[in-house]
């Protein structure tokens, strides 16, 4: 009876081996696929405009929420010197998080770097936040539209 117990068990633990292996190799194999999803989609920016404001995500997880009546001003920019970051993300396809050149200081930044143009936003509190995003028509149209809800 033993023997058999001894046996049962022995094949029940290499079931249950194999299960969890099983389950390893599944959520590994999904966390593959998030990561490479998220690298060919390239820049994961994302600015969200409503009624009330504007909203910017970066794809490090940082997020800015901006209601219209505290931006002061919006100006498109081609000649920016972006800096260095001093908390975020710089790499080919994104630069955002908290940023510091010699023109603002300290900055906010969410900007795709192979877009040529970018939108400088002067807040009522001194901060400036810079953008971008898709191309260098939609940054010029985003200019447009954010001075439009400034009027």
């Amino acid at each position: 009876m033993s023997a058999d117990t001894g046996t049962y068990d022995s094949e029940q633990n290499k079931m249950e081996r194999r299960k969890l292996w099983t389950n390893i190799a599944i959520w590994a194999a999904a966390i593959v696929v998030i990561t490479v999803m998220r690298f060919r989609n390239g820049n994961s920016s994302m600015i969200a405009l409503s009624k009330e404001g504007m909203t910017l995500h970066s794809s490090a997880g940082t997020e800015t929420a901006l209601v219209w009546d505290d931006i002061e001003g919006v100006e498109l920019r081609e000649d920016l010197s972006y800096g260095t970051v001093k908390n975020g993300t710089d790499n080919n396809k994104e630069k955002s998080g908290t940023w510091t050149n010699d023109e603002f200081g300290d900055y906010e930044l969410y900007v795709d770097p192979a877009i040529g143009n970018c939108i400088v936003m002067s807040l009522k509190d001194g901060r400036k936040i810079v953008i971008n995003f898709e191309s260098e028509k939609t940054t010029e149209g985003l200019v447009d539209a954010v001075a439009e809800m400034l009027e």
